[in-house]
């Protein structure tokens, strides 16, 4: 139907969607079959309605069609093509934005856009996340790495963040912009609203922006625009005391904006917050994104590094599809926490799955590279360090002799004696000896060390037990208060601070009557105890490794064991938690007060990191967060100090009057009513109950978190080491692969590239500095060379001709740009 209304250039653009949580208080196979429920509707009102246009988004649910009715999919291809069904999006699914890692949203981007060009012949060029719960400011500049130019959104909403208009610059810290919208009203519109909607929104329209976008249709489990929808908007086009209204796409409103947008304000800041409880909701779910990322990207790196030694192909289609599954598991109801149990049973089989075949990778990969064994030959290691820079870790291995030996020698390629710790020792005469030790090994970047351990006539007694109240290492002395256990003082040797302000390392326990998605809370300050002690503060092991302490502590029917690490070798301060948890509606915290005064808190971000208020609020982040400011020492002696908190597994935090608080669980009502808890709880399903375990680790550092280089530790304690058996020579299983710098920048990819030709590097500057990266690849015999801008995100294609490697600026689509910077590509000496 041609629009009446000839009034001014003014224009509402209708978009009819079916928004479809591909899992949330229904399982996956719900959602497909309603997918293809709502395809079929729509399909029936194009044939109705000619000038109808739908928008759909998500690339896994478009497989979904795919696999199940090959007919009704290319029926969608058909309307694709004439431009009636369009394809929003790009990526594999609508995920949460703000807990997977930066590198997943590039990858949702590569497996969704390379799905929707593969099968549709579309470059998708709107971002489209309409349901998730906040947005990170790096997006920006992550959609335009991806060869996008626009991004839809409707959280956090008008009531929780003010923006200047719905259509606006979105700027990323590195100065990447895209064109943003947050459409009036919700996504999901009934037929009854969709008049004063119109209504409203023609007199919002701004005249230097000449249009506006509104949603319609049901959503959610599907169901999408109604004949109801169409013969309402259809009406309105008669009217002329309204704009044009138009059935259209975002796409379209974002091409007719563009030639205006100049005049567009912009904004460089993060679009939150919504729902702050689902930072630390289900931590299963959590446990599993942070720890198959991890694994992931290290199956792409020695998998490639593999291939270019030994000739073993990448399995570039297995890679791809553990990618598709943990991306889908990154669904924003799912990832977030407020999906049924039923949800999480699903993806704890899938994941476990895709663990399994992401390990196998690893260790056919490595063996391949190293020459090591997944069986036992002799006392040789192989260890492997996943991360493109040197490090110092400790690592643990267990020796076996076939008769009695009590103590062990260990040696590295050259023969040089490693002190090691040994701390468990078990003899059987059918058996043999087993011996597990530690020690400080110095790792080549991205790389392997190879030791031996040999038995040693050395008769070393088992380390006692004893109850403590302090100890004292080169770096730390720390003081326990024996009556709750925790740490009273934590004195730094080095830079004579005297880090808490009170004591720290306490258990708090909050109350949290909250739904899953803690809707409309902004802080959790409603303290109601903490876990006591249970007996001593007790010293298990010191040895030449670490020293290792142990606090148990209870609250109600909730057990707590706390294991608390100081290294010989190492700044950090480790602690492993076990929690038996066992409290309803209840949240649990681990607190820091810390010694500073005009101090600023930063939290990690999807490659990159952001300052915000420390006024208490729950925020999102990712490995790490820290306090940086001023300590006051004696003799009012001012020097700059921080304290950096990083985590294995969790997202949510807060700092108030310089104190670090890092959530470790929720334990809400699982999601059953959207934004509606019943009164009576009995017989619900709480989550997080039962055994509960984290890593986390404090790193006090003078001055701020970038001369500390926290981003780098707080990767690395993400990453352990790998060891595996050796059956070869040591000497010849000692290599770097591949080594970044300077040390503001991490490599997080080394990937066969998607054309099954190409290598695919990337990195990410970290602390703010303009730089020159160099990479080293002995493995191709070359170095590259390469500027890198203040908080920017590079990839790098290398491309191979016989024995000759070049190296272009490309995308993360992992295509050439055309603007790209210099690469200098210089050949070295092979390692």
């Amino acid at each position: 139907m041609q629009n009446q209304n000839p009034s001014g250039d003014l224009k509402l653009y209708m978009i009819g969607n079916a928004h479809l949580d591909l899992a949330w208080l229904w399982r996956w196979e719900e959602a497909r079959e309603e997918m293809l429920k709502t395809s079929r509707t729509v399909l029936q009102l194009m044939d109705q309605y000619p000038d109808f246009v739908y928008t759909c988004s998500q690339a896994a649910a478009y497989q979904w069609i795919e696999e199940a009715d090959p007919e009704l999919f290319e029926a969608i291809r058909t309307k694709v093509k004439e431009g009636r069904w369009r394809i929003a999006g790009g990526w594999w699914v609508q995920p949460d934005v703000n807990i997977p890692c930066g590198e997943s949203y590039i990858r949702q981007a590569l497996y969704g856009k390379r799905y929707f060009l593969e099968k549709f012949g579309v470059e998708v060029k709107t971002g489209y996340n309409v349901d998730s719960f906040g947005h990170h400011g790096q997006l920006p500049q992550l959609l335009t790495h991806c060869e996008m130019d626009h991004y839809v959104f409707f959280r956090p909403k008008p009531s929780e963040k003010v923006l200047p208009a719905t259509v606006f610059w979105w700027q990323a810290s590195d100065g990447s912009r895209v064109l943003a919208c947050r459409p009036p009203f919700h996504y999901n519109t009934s037929a009854e609203a969709i008049d004063a909607h119109i209504e409203l929104a023609a007199k919002k329209i701004e005249l230097h922006v000449g249009s506006e976008m509104l949603f319609y249709g049901v959503g959610n489990h599907g169901g999408g625009p109604t004949r109801k929808n169409i013969n309402s908007i259809r009406q309105m086009q008669k009217r002329k005391d309204l704009p044009q209204i138009i059935f259209s796409d975002p796409e379209s409103f974002f091409a007719d904006i563009k030639p205006r947008a100049h005049a567009l304000k912009v904004v460089e800041d993060e679009l939150e917050f919504h729902s702050r409880g689902c930072y630390s909701t289900h931590s299963d779910i959590k446990r599993w994104n942070r720890f198959l990322e991890f694994q992931l990207l290290f199956a792409e790196k020695v998998s490639a590094l593999a291939e270019l030694k030994s000739g073993k192909k990448v399995p570039v289609e297995k890679i791809r599809q553990a990618w598709q599954t943990v991306l889908f598991h990154q669904f924003h109801d799912i990832l977030a926490g407020t999906s049924i149990p039923e949800v999480y049973a699903d993806a704890d089989q899938a994941l476990t799955e895709t663990l399994v075949d992401v390990a196998g990778i690893i260790n056919a990969s490595v063996l391949a590279l190293t020459g090591a064994t997944s069986r036992f030959i002799t006392n040789q290691w192989i260890v492997f360090n996943p991360v493109a820079w040197e490090r110092t870790e400790i690592i643990s291995l267990t020796v076996y002799f076939r008769g009695e030996v009590s103590s062990v020698r260990l040696e590295d390629a050259s023969g040089v004696e490693i002190p090691v710790q040994i701390y468990s020792r078990i003899f059987h005469p059918d058996n043999g000896s087993f011996i597990e030790i530690s020690f400080a090994g110095v790792l080549p970047a991205l790389g392997s060390k190879g030791y031996r351990a040999v038995p040693d006539e050395r008769n070393e007694p088992d380390f006692e037990e004893k109850t403590i109240v302090s100890f004292e290492t080169d770096f730390y002395h720390l003081t326990f208060d024996p009556q709750n256990g925790l740490i009273q003082k934590i004195y730094d040797k080095e830079n004579d601070v005297q880090v808490l302000a009170e004591p720290g390392n306490r258990l708090v326990v909050l109350n949290d009557p909250w739904d899953a998605w803690g809707h409309d809370v902004r802080e959790f300050r409603d303290e109601i105890g903490s876990f006591r002690l249970n007996g001593d503060v007790t010293l298990e092991e010191d040895g030449a490794a670490f020293a290792k302490i142990r606090v148990d502590s209870r609250y109600g029917n909730s057990t707590a064991r706390q294991t608390i690490y100081l290294y010989k070798h190492l700044r950090r301060i480790d602690f492993e938690l076990f929690v038996d948890w066992q409290e309803q509606s209840k949240m649990l915290k681990v607190a820091f007060p810390i010694n500073l005064t005009e101090f600023e808190g930063t939290f990690e971000s999807p490659y990159g990191s952001v300052k915000r208020p420390v006024i208490g609020t729950e925020e999102p982040l990712q490995r790490w967060m820290d306090i940086s400011g001023i300590y006051e020492g004696e003799n009012n002696v001012e020097k700059a100090y921080g304290v950096s908190l990083l985590n294995d597994s969790k997202y949510g935090g807060d700092i108030k009057n310089s104190e670090m608080r890092l959530t470790i669980l929720r334990s809400p009502v699982f999601a059953k009513e959207y934004h509606r808890l019943p009164q009576d709880l009995t017989g619900l399903a709480f989550m997080d109950q039962g055994e509960q375990k984290v890593r986390y680790s404090l790193i006090p550092h003078a001055n701020g978190w970038q001369e500390a280089h926290i981003v780098r530790a707080a990767y690395a304690f993400n990453s352990r080491p790998e060891t595996y058996w050796l059956q070869g020579e040591l000497d010849a299983a000692e290599a770097s692969y591949l080594k970044i710098d300077p040390e503001n920048v991490v490599l997080t990819v080394f990937k066969k590239a998607e054309n099954g030709q190409d290598w695919i590097l990337r990195f990410y500057e970290t602390e703010g500095r303009e730089s020159l990266v160099s990479i080293s690849l002995p493995v191709f015999s070359i170095r590259i060379e390469i500027p890198v801008h203040p908080h920017q995100v590079k990839s790098i294609l290398v491309k191979e001709d016989g024995n000759q490697f070049t190296a272009v600026e490309s995308s993360g689509m992992e295509n050439p740009l055309e603007a790209g910077e210099e690469v200098c590509v210089t050949q070295i000496c092979q390692e």
